[in-house]
């Protein structure tokens, strides 16, 4: 299927596309480009509460659905995915700017979850629990009502479904956010899906976080608000969920630490590296930001990324040559070359990198050069903030005891890596990291089935894991006194 825009996307509210009640839309481009690609319809809380009653009124007949036809509608829309899968992954690489393979990784990631959600419903089960005297009380989950999901840029429709699945499978109906910027695979996912969904379980709201997102946020027929973007906005939302009296699941920033000890093995830590923090130009939440190397190799593994970040080729994302793509926005552009900045004023040294890359068809686009800072201490901004860009830390250790301190001196707590061949040491220091998700030997796998989730300033919940059935869902306890 070719890719191709309509000039206006509407709104997606009880099971068909709408304008917005202004009548306002926003343009949509390609960061590669500087193209538009499509506009899309301004939702303002008034159109938001128009998708807030959609959703409550499809809510008794979905809540009602038995476990096995819900299952197989979910495997019904991994299918029709599956069967889109290069449509829209075209449609992501060009809305988003990542490559096409990383975006297709993420059209399969969301046929993942929707197959892993529709099997682990079919397997859920209540609990009885014996009071005596021939009293018991039956424990049975239910969903919660209407829930509202705002998320962001980078992962446009993989985060998405993340959300989108478990909650539907756990039988609630959702009105949904995307990123302003980052609409349109969301859209065109509903468009696809259309026929399958009953009317008003999904409904897509699109717009600006100050006016949309915000009023769905607060909206008070809001049973539960899942987010994932900043840590700033995330304290708002659970402010604002706090004040409402309904659960949030909040999934935020990251400094993710990459640990090399001298005995890693070195092609595959040294590819790890790189795609840890050059996937998606940096701007993954989980990127591993910090590389904390041994001393025996620190100097000699440094050269080698340095090497490698230079034969990286930066390009548009639908060339299949290109190694990576632009980042979002100018705005983002602007923030990473100032913690270039930022990083040269504190004493780090710049081993490659730094600069926009210009000339060109660059100049259409917002593309950053691979960056490397070495000699780089943790206390140092660089080492401590979020960048969400292609940057890299490089930090030096000499014992255990100290990476792990480092490591852990953060506000955040996401992701986390230990390279090393010794399996004790690995999952010793893997259980010492204060962060939701460590890989041994790996980087930034996520398999439906892996739990993800921050500590700390990173936020709380849990995502991809069955567990996440129970953030959709609440506990009723039925007491039955048998006694005549």
């Amino acid at each position: 299927m070719a890719v191709t825009f309509k000039e206006t996307y509407g709104l997606f509210i009880g099971g068909e596309f709408t304008p917005a009640l202004s009548g306002e839309t926003f343009d949509v481009f390609n960061p590669a480009t500087g193209e538009k690609l499509a506009a899309a319809a301004k939702a303002e809380a008034a159109d938001v509460d128009r998708a807030v009653k959609a959703a409550w009124s499809a809510f008794p007949q979905w809540a009602a659905m038995n476990v096995r036809d819900r299952s197989e509608l979910l495997w019904a829309i991994s299918d029709i995915v599956e069967e889109n899968l290069e449509y829209l992954t075209e449609i992501e690489t060009l809305n988003n700017g990542k490559l096409l393979r990383e975006a297709r990784c993420d059209i399969e990631d969301v046929v993942d979850q929707f197959r892993y959600f529709a099997s682990c419903i079919r397997s859920g089960e209540g609990s009885y629990v014996d009071q005596g005297d021939g009293n018991f009380n039956i424990l049975k989950r239910e969903p919660l009502g209407v829930v509202g999901q705002i998320v962001p840029w980078n992962y446009p429709l993989s985060m998405a479904c993340w959300k989108i699945a478990p909650a539907m499978a756990a039988g609630n109906c959702i009105v949904i956010k995307p990123a302003s910027s980052t609409p349109l695979s969301l859209l065109i996912f509903a468009e696809l899906v259309q026929s399958v969904i009953p009317a008003g379980v999904l409904n897509i709201v699109t717009g600006g976080g100050g006016s949309c997102g915000e009023a769905l946020a607060a909206h008070p027929d809001i049973r539960k608000i899942a987010f994932t973007g900043s840590t700033a906005v995330g304290a708002k939302i659970g402010a604002i969920a706090g004040g409402n009296i309904i659960p949030s699941t909040l999934e935020l920033g990251g400094k993710s630490a990459q640990i090399l000890f001298p005995d890693c093995q070195w092609d595959r830590a040294l590819d790890s590296v790189c795609e840890g923090i050059l996937s998606n130009a940096g701007q993954i939440c989980s990127a591993g930001s910090r590389a904390f190397i041994h001393a025996d190799i620190y100097d000699e593994f440094v050269q080698a990324l340095t090497e490698r970040f230079q034969a990286v080729k930066v390009g548009n994302g639908m060339d299949d040559e290109s190694e990576m793509g632009p980042v979002i926005d100018s705005h983002q552009l602007e923030v990473i070359l100032d913690y270039v900045t930022i990083g040269k004023a504190e004493g780090a040294r710049l081993a490659t990198g730094g600069n926009r890359k210009c000339g060109g068809d660059f100049d259409k686009g917002y593309f950053m050069e691979p960056t490397l800072f070495a000699d780089v201490t943790n206390q140092m901004r660089i080492a401590q903030e979020e960048i969400f860009g292609p940057v890299l830390a490089c930090i030096r250790f000499t014992d255990e005891k100290e990476v792990i301190d480092m490591a852990n001196d953060s506000p955040y707590g996401l992701a986390g890596s230990v390279w090393t061949q010794d399996i004790n040491r690995g999952i010793r220091v893997a259980g010492a990291i204060g962060a939701g998700l460590v890989w041994i030997n790996a980087f930034g796998l996520y398999p439906a089935g892996t739990s993800f989730g921050g500590y700390k300033k990173s936020g709380y919940g849990r995502e991809a894991h069955k567990t996440t059935l129970d953030s959709y869902s609440q506990m009723k306890s039925i007491f039955v006194a048998t006694a005549e």
